[in-house]
């Protein structure tokens, strides 16, 4: 059991900075449309498996939820920004395109 728990811990941070670092990329050279919901997807389930983490250890506490909850609301609500960007861009593309049919 405790030989798992060290496994999961290992693996939870190898698996968060690899994918971190893997979305950097992209992220910094402008290209959310293409990434972003990768992004939210991986962030995403990196909260639930922190949370799981919590739980194994027993660590569930007030502090170290609102801890988690603020890190990852702050990185939800800065995600979140770049989505409606990016549905205000569809829906723009969208419009342009539905023109351009109608009027050829």
């Amino acid at each position: 059991m405790l030989k798992e728990r060290i496994k999961s811990k290992k693996l939870f941070v190898i698996v968060n900075s690899i994918v971190y670092i893997l979305l950097l990329y992209p992220l910094i050279n402008g290209l959310y449309n293409i990434f972003n919901p990768l992004f939210i997807v991986c962030y995403t389930i990196s909260f639930i498996w922190s949370f799981k983490l919590l739980k194994d250890e027993n660590k569930i506490s007030i502090n170290n939820v609102l801890g988690i909850t603020i890190v990852y609301g702050l990185g939800f609500y800065m995600m979140w920004q770049v989505f409606l960007n990016i549905i205000y861009n569809v829906v723009i593309i969208s419009k342009h395109v539905f023109n351009f049919m109608v009027y050829e």
